[in-house]
């Protein structure tokens, strides 16, 4: 009955000092896809599924590489039409905006 009903019981990520510590207990040893047994908390009963665990540090460069250049190649285009369109196409051309 709680907000996450409307994102199909979805509950994000958490880190072990963000939780309740009984959630933490049923969740800590368990593997992607598994379920927990039922949970009782101040809220209710809960059944949890972890989807992952992830830990927390640097990723190897190896592993982030890609991302890191799609960031990138993302941020400078961006830049580049920005510029574009102030420095070449509202100058050369009329050039009416609508907000």
């Amino acid at each position: 009955d709680d907000d996450s009903k409307n994102k199909g019981g979805e509950l994000g990520w958490y880190a072990p000092d963000e939780i309740m510590p009984q959630i933490y207990a049923a969740v800590k040893e368990l593997r992607s896809g598994q379920i927990s047994p039922p949970v009782q908390s101040q809220y209710g009963w809960h059944l949890l599924k972890v989807q992952a665990h992830i830990q927390p540090g640097m990723k190897p460069l190896d592993k982030v590489s890609s991302e890191i250049r799609a960031k990138l190649q993302t941020e400078e285009t961006k830049q580049h039409f920005a510029s574009w369109v102030k420095n070449d196409l509202m100058k050369r051309h009329e050039v009416e905006t609508f907000h």
